[in-house]
């Protein structure tokens, strides 16, 4: 039990590290190398939605990738995060320091790294997507430690 203990913590650890490294990354691209990296995912996002007769703008596929994106990546990185301070701790501390963390993730991309950046800048609006990923992450870590707690008693 020590050692996938062990294992989980390292695996959690490092896809903190590099989600956090990722999101610093892309937040320091520039907006013409932002844009370019967006309108990739709306060509793979766009043919499925042809296909089912749904018809959207390229901005309009561009603004829910981009947002999505903002979402889904704090969603792993909470959720990563608070699996690991679970197995280091084995307390609830996690429902504190996991989104405590997120935030200042959150708060220094935007305001830090991408008001550094050429032609970016800072939004608020991007910082509650942010959070709110990792409440998400937090709310279902949350409900999975209940149950699993739950049903550890039951036997």
């Amino acid at each position: 039990m020590k050692n996938k203990r062990r294992l989980i913590i390292i695996i959690t650890s490092l896809i903190v590290v590099f989600i956090t490294a990722f999101i610093f990354r892309s937040s320091g691209q520039t907006a013409d190398e932002s844009n370019a990296m967006s309108d990739i995912f709306v060509d793979l996002v766009k043919k499925p939605l042809e296909f089912f007769g749904i018809s959207a703008s390229d901005d309009t596929i561009s603004f829910i990738v981009r947002k999505l994106a903002h979402f889904s990546e704090y969603f792993v990185l909470c959720a990563a995060f608070s699996i690991d301070l679970l197995c280091i701790f084995n307390k609830k501390a996690f429902v504190f320091i996991a989104p405590v963390y997120c935030s200042v993730v959150a708060v220094c991309d935007e305001f830090l790294v991408q008001s550094a950046t050429e032609g970016r800048s800072p939004e608020l609006r991007d910082v509650f997507i942010d959070i709110s990923g990792a409440i998400l992450a937090l709310l279902v870590i949350i409900i999975i430690y209940n149950y699993r707690k739950n049903k550890s008693r039951e036997f």
